[in-house]
């Protein structure tokens, strides 16, 4: 490790500036979000013509984001266009500094903004089409519907010290008052009768 660490002295910083990380068999690759988990891999982009429908150009780089990978893949295909030329990209390529670089081209360059969609009459039901969230991708905490009775479930009536249960009915003090940790609670319990055939 220590004479890979020498052969390789430099972080490789990411699209933003941050180090990405890097495998010690094969440091051009890229650690990868997939369905079925991490993976160490490559990011593909082609560059196909329309028209003809064959690949002009293609590119792998060790990278999960393929934002990165458009310039270089401009780069390569310069001298295959005409003045007739027209390229097209998806709303995952839509950055300023790509938009700089197209419009300095001579010839059209049209790439989605993320908001396209939202303006499109044609794509106005795309939402039930959509897949759902990728759960490696989707980090939010769904909160889970509690399996008991929350306290906000109960009715306290301070004055007369009595609960009533989400059934409706009334619940009696038991016993003292309790202090935990700083809190003062109170214990209630309901009839037998009343317990026994509820839901």
């Amino acid at each position: 490790m220590r004479g890979w660490l020498a052969a390789h002295p430099h972080d490789r910083p990411g699209a933003k500036g941050a180090i990405r990380q890097r495998h010690r068999i094969d440091s051009a690759r890229a650690k990868m979000a997939t369905s079925q988990g991490g993976i160490q891999g490559y990011t593909g982009v082609a560059a196909v013509d329309r028209k003809h429908q064959i690949l002009v150009d293609a590119h792998a780089h060790g990278t999960e984001s393929e934002q990165e990978i458009l310039l270089p893949l401009v780069t390569a295909i310069r001298p295959l266009l005409t003045k007739d030329s027209r390229m097209t990209a998806d709303a995952g390529y839509h950055r300023d500094a790509h938009l700089q670089e197209l419009a300095a081209l001579p010839v059209d360059a049209l790439i989605a903004d993320h908001a396209m969609r939202k303006r499109d009459d044609r794509v106005a039901t795309q939402a039930r089409h959509q897949h759902k969230p990728d759960p490696l991708h989707n980090t939010t905490h769904v909160k889970q519907p509690p399996a008991v009775f929350q306290p906000d479930n109960f009715t306290y009536d301070a004055e007369a010290r009595t609960c009533v249960c989400p059934a409706g009915k009334a619940l009696y003090r038991k016993g003292k008052t309790l202090v935990t940790k700083g809190f003062v609670s109170e214990q209630c319990r309901g009839a037998k009768r009343d317990g026994a055939p509820c839901a």
